[in-house]
Order: structure tokens, then C-alpha cells, then sequence
């Protein structure tokens, strides 16, 4: 894929851990700036490291993507800082799938 804008820009959701943080680092090694969604900030902090180790450009944006206008403001954030986004990857949806099972069965189970 080659980008209008000069720069291959990715967006991952739940990029902090297991196969977000995987899904992450394979995009820096293809040569994609990456952004990475995710409530945790160390674990935003420790996969920007891991973008910038591959000598690629990393945002770590704190994003709770259970919520629509969080998520909207955070690719805002992604496209002023790193350029228009060409991938998106949704990883996060553990607590999400919670919420909305939490609902089938008539509550919403706490986090962890």
C-alpha cells in the first residue's frame, strides 16, 4: 500500500498487550507509523517504545474504545499528529464483548 501522504499510517485498538502489541510491532516492521488505543499508559508507553525501536513514528493515545466519542477524538488526535489513517485495526474488545454480554444476560459484569 502506498500512501497519498507520503507515510503509512496504522491505528491499533488493544495494541498493548498479547496479539494487539504483536499486531503493533508487525506494522512498525512493515514501516508503518503506528497509533496505538488503549486505557492502560504503560502499556501505551511500552508499545510506542516498541514503534519507535523499529525507527517508525508511535502515538500512544489513552482511549476507552467502549466509548464512541473517546474513539472519535482519538482518531482525530491520530490524524492531526501522524497524517490520515490508512489502517485500522480493532484488537480491544474484551471489555466491550463484556458489556454487551453483560446486557444479553440482563447486567453488566464489573472490569477487572
Amino acid at each position: 500500500m502506498t500512501s497519498t501522504h507520503g507515510h503509512k499510517i496504522a491505528v491499533v485498538t488493544g495494541g498493548t498487550a498479547g496479539v494487539g502489541r504483536a499486531t503493533v510491532r508487525e506494522f512498525a516492521a512493515a514501516g508503518y507509523d503506528v497509533a496505538v488505543l488503549a486505557r492502560g499508559q504503560a502499556g501505551l508507553d511500552g508499545a510506542v517504545a516498541d514503534v519507535e525501536g523499529a525507527g517508525r513514528r508511535g502515538l500512544g493515545v489513552p482511549t476507552d474504545v467502549a466509548d464512541h466519542d473517546a474513539v472519535e477524538r482519538a482518531a482525530d488526535r491520530v490524524e492531526s499528529e501522524l497524517g490520515p489513517i490508512d489502517v485500522w485495526v480493532n484488537v480491544a474488545f474484551r471489555r466491550l464483548a463484556r458489556l454487551l454480554l453483560g446486557h444479553l444476560d440482563g447486567g453488566v459484569p464489573a472490569d477487572d
